[in-house]
């Protein structure tokens, strides 16, 4: 007797960037549905294994930036560059890791956020800090604790129970302070 399987019509992946991973590559290879959608906000890895997730999910068929997003939504997308006299003594041209390095350890960089955020918050916003360095990340949240009532840090170090304890936290503000 033949052994039935079962063919979805859809398979979708959502954060599809992570299809290159070799669980995700194993299982879309064995699904065998009639359509394959995948869903990312940034197709490109840094590891240039996009061939694969091309392989896997097909062309690229709809892109939507964020500033088209925000034109959509009329929300006004301003950038303000800023500039600092970083000056790299250790001749780290050639590695762009330790160029971030020195520009997320940079007092006088990290002083001029600081000045930043206190402006933001002076005048009555809420600032969000995003970085994807994790020193840097703490080095902010230390030095702005005495600035205002709510500052909280959301990052890889903590575990996943501190992290949920902080979103809690988070929803709990009241509304005139957000």
């Amino acid at each position: 007797m033949a052994q039935k399987t079962f063919r979805p019509m859809l398979t979708y992946s959502d954060e599809c960037h992570h299809a290159a991973s070799n669980t995700a590559v194993e299982v879309l290879q064995k699904v065998n549905a009639r359509y394959v959608y995948g869903v990312s906000a940034t197709i490109k890895r840094d590891d240039n294994l996009e061939k694969i997730i091309y392989m896997l999910l097909g062309p690229v068929r709809h892109k939507f930036t964020a500033k088209e997003r925000a034109m959509e939504q009329e929300i006004s997308h301003l950038i303000y560059p800023r500039y600092t006299r970083i000056v790299d003594t250790l001749e780290s041209k050639k590695d762009v890791n330790k160029a971030f390095d020195i520009i997320c350890k940079s007092s006088l960089r990290n002083e001029q956020i600081e000045a930043d955020i206190k402006a933001c918050i002076s005048n009555g916003r809420t600032p969000v800090i995003l970085t994807r360095y994790k020193e840097q990340a703490k080095i902010l949240y230390d030095n702005l604790q005495n600035v205002t009532d709510y500052v909280f840090l959301l990052y890889g170090n903590n575990t996943d129970k501190a992290n949920k304890e902080i979103r809690e936290k988070i929803k709990h503000v009241p509304g005139d302070k957000v």
